[in-house]
């Protein structure tokens, strides 16, 4: 059975077939199911109050899979994907749960870019591109934990895995067109090599 790319949109969008479902390709030509988890669409706000939420929502969804699942985010996907991280370790420590997300890949994350990986999680892929000046005042809005991951990187070293795509990909949403596409080529193929390494 082929291994699941599960892809988490950003905020404000309306229709995810058209942002992160545009990747659809690239995870499919690298050997993966491709899906989407969906959450509507939010704003800032909603967002920064929901976040919780909506990862329980994406946790259970993995959870339920049955298969090895990658999960890939794009923006404030990211941020879901970390606060499922985190909230699956609680779970673990606590005897209620095991570890199913434990390989991931970040495309402009709306994250701190010191973020600590959560126990359980192998890999965490990190494309980015100093062009992303969405991010860079994403930190800045009080009570939020997002950052300007997306612009420089991960600080932190591992489980991070950075790649810098600031040669190709011009600004926050980029991915999902043109050069962009051709990055996120790259990073499913190298998430196809890492199934392989880790054994999901």
């Amino acid at each position: 059975m082929k291994p699941l790319a599960l892809l988490v949109h950003g905020i404000r969008v309306d229709d995810p077939e058209r942002s992160v479902g545009r990747l659809r390709g690239c995870f499919e030509r690298a050997g993966f199911d491709f899906a989407l988890y969906e959450y509507g669409r939010v704003g800032l706000v909603r967002a920064a109050a929901g976040n919780r939420g909506y990862a329980l929502g994406l946790l259970s969804a993995i959870r339920i899979c049955g298969r090895p699942v990658v999960v890939i985010g794009h923006s404030n996907g990211c941020a879901l994907i970390h606060r499922a991280a985190r909230e699956q370790a609680m779970d673990v420590e606590a005897g209620q749960g095991d570890v199913a997300l434990r390989l991931c890949a970040y495309l402009s994350p709306a994250l701190d870019a010191d973020a600590p990986a959560a126990p359980g999680i192998e890999r965490i892929v990190v494309a980015h591109t100093r062009h992303d000046h969405v991010v860079r005042w994403a930190r800045v809005i009080p009570g939020a934990y997002w950052g300007d991951m997306g612009a420089c990187g991960a600080t932190t070293g591992e489980p991070y895995e950075n790649h810098d795509y600031s040669m190709t990909v011009n600004g926050h949403s980029d991915w999902m067109s043109g050069s962009g596409i051709e990055a996120v080529d790259e990073v499913a193929i190298r998430l196809a090599e890492l199934v392989q390494s880790i054994r999901l």
